[in-house]
């Protein structure tokens, strides 16, 4: 989105204006390269692999994935949170599933 603005100043019969162009970045970045993992109990897992973040303005947007939910030491069913913004405080979220299961044999801890 651009905003025009006009402005002028001065009292003389020949008053120049001056044009300014604002972007206003209303778009948040993209989040790809994020998919569901199903893992066994000890395991890890590498969020960021395959992670891209872009964003139609900011050259450098962050990204942030909370996993403070995810329990490798114990089976479920949990979630992990990719949050990514950009320099104009646009913010984007996407959700990955993370299945922890038991070893199917009893005697591997890992």
């Amino acid at each position: 989105m651009a905003a025009l603005f006009l402005a002028g100043c001065g009292g003389s019969a020949e008053e120049e204006t001056t044009e300014t162009t604002v972007f206003v970045d209303l778009t948040p970045p993209q989040i790809t390269g994020v998919r569901d993992y199903t893992v066994y109990v000890g395991d890890s897992v590498d969020f960021l692999e395959g992670i891209e973040v872009s964003d139609d303005a900011d050259p450098c947007p962050k990204v942030k994935i909370d996993t403070n939910s995810v329990f490798f030491d114990y089976p479920g069913v949990y979630t992990a949170v990719y949050v990514a913004w950009d320099e104009s405080g646009n913010e984007a979220c996407r959700y990955a599933t993370v299945t922890v299961l038991e070893h199917p044999d009893p005697e591997k801890t890992t």
